[in-house]
């Protein structure tokens, strides 16, 4: 044990000494998407519509930045229920459009004709990337 530890403190003199590099202090690019008034901060994970910052839970910005990063492409629940909690679609699930239908509501979509979220029938949720021009609460 001796002659081990004698070794080891060798080691540790001969590079332990040796100068650290410095971390490099390099900034991250990061995009936020940005869709006329609506802004969507992943790192952050903060969105903003005109200047006003949207209060989101982690599902609800999940669901934001998934469609988001989809936008003008129908997004079917089964697609989005994969992405977002890794389960597939059963037929009886709606856990995705009582969350989308809070997300709208938040981000003041219109409940009886949603233009920004949109349902496609039969087919799944888009992401309107045009019709964030102005805010109509």
């Amino acid at each position: 044990p001796a002659v081990l530890l004698a070794r080891l403190r060798l080691h540790l003199r001969q590079h332990g000494n040796q100068p650290k590099e410095e971390p490099s202090q390099t900034i991250t690019q990061h995009n936020a998407l940005h869709f006329g008034l609506l802004c969507i901060d992943p790192v952050n994970r903060q969105v903003t519509l005109e200047e006003e910052t949207i209060t989101l839970s982690t599902s609800d910005f999940d669901l934001l930045w998934e469609l988001a990063t989809h936008a003008g492409q129908i997004m079917d629940r089964e697609a989005l229920l994969q992405n977002l909690r890794g389960v597939s679609y059963d037929g009886m699930d709606r856990s995705i459009d009582v969350a989308i239908s809070r997300l709208r509501r938040k981000l003041y979509d219109n409940a009886l004709e949603p233009f920004r979220i949109k349902t496609v029938r039969n087919k799944g949720y888009l992401f309107a990337p045009n019709a964030w021009a102005s805010v109509q609460q």
